[in-house]
């Protein structure tokens, strides 16, 4: 009886032990990338990973905090800075040359997601000394983007927020604010259970199709609010009349200018580090271990007295 209070006891204290490991914060780098109407393969733009332009890969940024639940669930925020852009330009397809469009957008993306362990391994190499351990996941999430494409206008060399020129000729402006769903798989190594070194990818699906300000078709240039959203909502103007593209009639009003079948989306490929914090026990303080050692402890002998 007293060796298995001693095993009850001893468990609970190591299940105390691993509840302090629940909380990590951490940040990463890497690049991030966009599927959408500009740019592209030599096909029919189908938002896949076909049309990926890996010369359009840009920085990102992560920042996050995560808590385990158990040892297959998790919740964290993710707070993440990425720029994604696309031209025409790059495109082997010969309607995008013509279209001649190009964008960039520095997306600012906050993220609640769960992650749920797909494997682990709590003692990598088989050594025996539990150190590193390993575990693979996938996670998904809802989160909330702050979008706001430009282009860069031949006319004047400079950077302009393309919402506010509705390049389409839109009655109400496009929102800035965009929700999005993020998913992905990640795995990470963790070494002396306070450092974890990992790797994620990441794929957002946004409810909106203007991340590259391209949607629909192009619009009336009597109806556009002034010069420089002419400009850039058609240039083909710009290009050089010897180039193999298609036809200036091609890009006027009425004309497809983008697949609003096909929404947006972008991708994060991330390293990060995270340390693991241990967070604060009271068990050690209220002395609840000391009858481990009273076993040990020299009773004083008292004397009776009469």
């Amino acid at each position: 009886m007293t060796k298995l209070y001693y095993f009850i006891v001893l468990l609970f204290i190591s299940v105390s032990a691993n509840a302090q490991y629940n909380w990590e914060i951490g940040g990463g780098l890497g690049v991030s990338n966009y599927l959408g109407d500009i740019g592209g393969g030599a096909g029919e733009a189908k938002n896949s990973v076909a049309d990926l332009k890996m010369n359009q890969s840009k920085l990102s940024v992560t920042a996050f905090s995560r808590y385990r639940f158990s040892h297959r669930i998790a919740l964290g925020a993710f707070l993440t800075y990425g720029r994604i852009a696309g031209e025409d330009a790059n495109s082997e397809n010969r309607s995008r040359r013509g279209r001649n469009l190009s964008f960039r957008n520095d997306l600012f993306e906050l993220a609640i997601r769960a992650d749920v362990a797909l494997y682990t391994n709590y003692d990598v190499g088989r050594k025996g000394y539990y150190n590193p351990d390993f575990k693979l996941y996938l996670f998904l999430g809802v989160a909330g983007l702050y979008s706001n494409p430009q282009a860069n206008a031949l006319s004047d060399g400079e950077w302009h927020n393309l919402r506010e020129l509705k390049t389409e000729g839109q009655f109400d402006p496009y929102s800035q604010i965009v929700f999005a769903i993020p998913g992905g798989l990640g795995f990470f190594f963790t070494y002396d259970r306070v450092n974890r070194f990992g790797f994620e990818a990441q794929y957002t699906l946004p409810f909106s199709d203007y991340l590259d300000d391209v949607s629909t078709v192009y619009a009336d240039p009597a109806i556009l609010p002034n010069d420089l959203s002419i400009e850039l909502a058609n240039r083909r103007p710009e290009l050089d009349e010897s180039e193999d593209v298609p036809a200036p009639q091609n890009y006027t009003a009425g004309n497809k200018r983008g697949n609003p079948d096909n929404i947006d989306s972008y991708m994060f490929l991330r390293v990060y580090y995270s340390r693991v914090l241990r967070g604060k026990s009271g068990y050690y303080k209220r002395g609840q271990y000391n009858f481990l050692h009273r076993k040990n402890r020299k009773r004083r002998k008292s004397r009776a007295k009469f």
